[in-house]
C-alpha cells in the first residue's frame, strides 16, 4: 500500500512538473512573438490561455498563430482553450483538441471534421474563471501607441467645382492605464483643404476617455466621454447583446452632446443638450460572409430615421452599402440618402513589438461616401478614430469561418 501511494505521488508530481514546463514554454513563446496580457493555466489536461493582439493587423491571424504554435507545444490529446482579449476584456473563446488542430493544418483531416470539433463563442465566463486570477505576462498597461491616421473627405455640393476635398494627417496617442480603459488624444494637421478656413488650422481631433465592460458572457458595454468628431463633445453609451445563436445581436447607442468648434478665435463649446440615440439589430450570414444591420433613432440635427447597412466581408476587407430615410417632422417630409463604405487593410500585416512607446500606422483605412450629398440628415458622431467594420469585429461565426479558410 505504501509503495502504491508513493507511485501515485510520483505520477502526480511528474504531471504537475510537465504542465509547468508546458506553461513556461508557452509564456516564453508568446512573449517573444509580442502578444500581450498572456495568462496560462493547465488544469485537467486543458490548457487555458488568454492573449491580447497588438501585433497582427487581423485579429483572426493572431488567433491562428496561437492555435498553430501552442498546439505544437502541448500533448496531442490535450485541449486548447484560448480567450482573445481586447483592453484585457475577454472577447471570444476558442476550444479544440491540440492534436486535431495539428492534423487539420497538415491536411490530415478535412474542414468538415474540424468544424464539428472547433468551437468559438462569445461565452467566455466559464474559461475566464479558470485563468483571470493568473498574473498576466507582458502586460499592455501604460504602453503608448502613436498611430498616424490619414483622413480623407470628399463632397460634391457646388456647381463651380466637381469635388471639394480635404486631406489630413491625424496622429493619435492611445494608451490604457487599467483594465477595459482607453485614452485617445488626437491632433489634426491639414494637408489639402477645400472646406473653408477651419480646415486650414491645426486643430484637436478625438480627445476621449472610454471604458469597456463585459457582462453575462455576451453583453458588451462602452462608456465614452470627451471630444468626438462632427464637432461634438459630451457623453456616449453603447451596449450590444449577442444571442445564443451568435449570428444575431441587438444594440443601443445613446449620447448627450454639445457643439465643439475650433476656429481662429479658439475652442468654443456649446451646452450639451443634444440627445441622440439609435436602437439596432444585426445578423451575420456565414455562407456569403454578409452582415445585415438595421438601426432606427434620433440623429444629430434632431431628425428621426432609419438606416440599413449591407456589408460583405472579404477576409479582412469589408465593402458595403447603406440607405437612410430621415425626417424632422411629418409636415416637412423625409429625405432618402445612401452611399457606400469600405474598410481596407493598411500595411504592414504585422506591427513591431510594443515596448513603452511605439509609432505605427493604423490597421485599416475606412471611408464612407454620401451619394445624396445631404450632410444634414441622418448623421451620427463616432467616439474613436478607428471606428471601422474590420478591426473590432469579433463575431465568433465569422472568426470560425475565416479560420477554417486560412487554417491550412
Amino acid at each position: 500500500m505504501k509503495k502504491l501511494l508513493i507511485f501515485f505521488i510520483l505520477i502526480i508530481g511528474f504531471n504537475c512538473g510537465r504542465s509547468q514546463d508546458f506553461s513556461d514554454k508557452i509564456e516564453k513563446t508568446l512573449v517573444e512573438s509580442g502578444l500581450e496580457n498572456i495568462r496560462v493555466t493547465y488544469l485537467n489536461n486543458v490548457c487555458y490561455l488568454s492573449f491580447e493582439n497588438n501585433i497582427y493587423r487581423w485579429n483572426i491571424k493572431a488567433m491562428k498563430y496561437v492555435l498553430d504554435t501552442i498546439s505544437q507545444i502541448i500533448n496531442p490529446e490535450d485541449t486548447l482553450n484560448i480567450i482573445q482579449l481586447r483592453f484585457d476584456i475577454p472577447q471570444i473563446n476558442a476550444r479544440v483538441q491540440s492534436g486535431l488542430w495539428q492534423n487539420f493544418i497538415h491536411e490530415q483531416v478535412n474542414k468538415k471534421q474540424i468544424d464539428s470539433s472547433l468551437t468559438i463563442s462569445y461565452r467566455t465566463d466559464e474559461a475566464w474563471k479558470e485563468i483571470k486570477r493568473t498574473k498576466p505576462i507582458n502586460r499592455a498597461f501604460a504602453k503608448f501607441d502613436f498611430v498616424f491616421y490619414p483622413q480623407f473627405f470628399l463632397s460634391n455640393v457646388t456647381f463651380n467645382k466637381i469635388y471639394e476635398i480635404q486631406l489630413n494627417l491625424a496622429p493619435a496617442l492611445e494608451v490604457s492605464f487599467w483594465r477595459g480603459m482607453l485614452f485617445t488624444a488626437q491632433v489634426i494637421f491639414p494637408i489639402v483643404n477645400d472646406y473653408g478656413e477651419t480646415g486650414d488650422l491645426i486643430r484637436p481631433g478625438f480627445l476621449v476617455l472610454s471604458q469597456n465592460f463585459k457582462f453575462a458572457n455576451s453583453t458588451f458595454v462602452n462608456v465614452s466621454a470627451g471630444n468626438f468628431n462632427y464637432q461634438r463633445y459630451g457623453l456616449n453609451f453603447q451596449v450590444y447583446h449577442h444571442f445564443k445563436n451568435e449570428r444575431w445581436y441587438i444594440g443601443l447607442t445613446t449620447g448627450l452632446t454639445g457643439t465643439s468648434q475650433f476656429n481662429k478665435s479658439g475652442w468654443t463649446f456649446g451646452t450639451p443638450n443634444t440627445l441622440t440615440w439609435s436602437l439596432g439589430a444585426g445578423y451575420f450570414l456565414p455562407f456569403y460572409s454578409l452582415r445585415f444591420d438595421l438601426n432606427a433613432g434620433r440623429f444629430l440635427k434632431g431628425d428621426y430615421g432609419v438606416r440599413f447597412d449591407l456589408t460583405r466581408m472579404f477576409g479582412e476587407t469589408t465593402i458595403g452599402f447603406y440607405a437612410i430615410y430621415s425626417a424632422f417632422t411629418q409636415l416637412m417630409g423625409g429625405r432618402v440618402n445612401g452611399g457606400f463604405h469600405f474598410s481596407i487593410p493598411f500595411p504592414p500585416r504585422k506591427r513591431w513589438k510594443h515596448r513603452r512607446f511605439r509609432a505605427i500606422p493604423p490597421r485599416y483605412f475606412d471611408w464612407e461616401y454620401n451619394a445624396g450629398t445631404e450632410f444634414r440628415y441622418g448623421r451620427y458622431f463616432e467616439t474613436r478614430p478607428n471606428e471601422n467594420r474590420s478591426e473590432h469585429y469579433f463575431n465568433p461565426v465569422y472568426f470560425k469561418e475565416e479560420l477554417l479558410k486560412i487554417g491550412n
